[in-house]
């Protein structure tokens, strides 16, 4: 059973990575290099540290309303769908991206535990979750989400740090792709579906959207 079960994981996933649309991974690599480019060699030394603290604020509060947003998009979408599987499990994928967000102490190690718990969830629970988690748009936007935090992770760890004032423009890079990464959410919590109807049948956004 356990080897079926396994089997069964494996190619649950192979499949989904089938699906990915990988072209727009470039997006979150740009927004990362501009936002870099912009930060570190075109902004003056002096007048950095004063804009950094007032500019990385207003980031942070962007972060927030965004998820709240977000938040608000799934709980929604739980009534308005009679309380679907698929609906309460993206309640709960962005409720933990919530707690990462404002930065409890006793959340750091329990967002990687609701993460762990929820991606169990929709494994063992596929058959419940295969008409949304096979749409290409879902696994697209799902992929495109964790690759920006895991760019921004890069920028906090501060694996840069060859490059000219990391220690410095890190932080506030990080902020801006969260914010990136957040906006991606609320697009991915408001749009996925089982099936998304295209005005334009024949164009590449449309077959984005509905390919299963």
């Amino acid at each position: 059973m356990i080897k079926n079960k396994l089997q069964e994981f494996f190619t649950i996933i192979r499949e989904s990575l089938k699906r990915v649309y990988y072209p727009v991974l470039i997006i979150p690599i740009l927004v990362a290099a501009i936002s870099f480019w912009i930060i570190a060699w075109q902004m003056p030394l002096e007048s950095y540290e004063p804009w950094q603290r007032a500019s990385k604020s207003v980031w942070e509060a962007m972060a927030l309303i965004l998820l709240k947003g977000a938040v608000a998009v799934t709980v929604l979408r739980v009534f308005l769908t009679k309380f679907t599987l698929f609906s309460i499990w993206l309640f709960g994928l962005v409720t933990v991206f919530l707690m990462r967000e404002i930065h409890w102490d006793f959340m750091s190690e329990g967002v990687y535990v609701g993460l762990m718990i929820l991606l169990l969830i929709a494994w063992l629970k596929y058959d419940l979750f295969k008409e949304y988690m096979r749409q290409r748009f879902f696994l697209t936007m799902f992929t495109m989400v964790f690759f920006t935090y895991f760019i921004a992770v890069t920028f906090d760890g501060q694996w840069w740090t060859a490059t000219r004032r990391m220690d410095q423009v890190g932080q506030l890079a990080e902020e801006i792709l969260e914010v990136f990464g957040h906006v991606l959410v609320l697009v991915m919590v408001i749009f996925s579906r089982k099936q998304i109807q295209a005005l334009d049948k024949e164009s590449p956004v449309s077959e984005i959207l509905t390919t299963p």
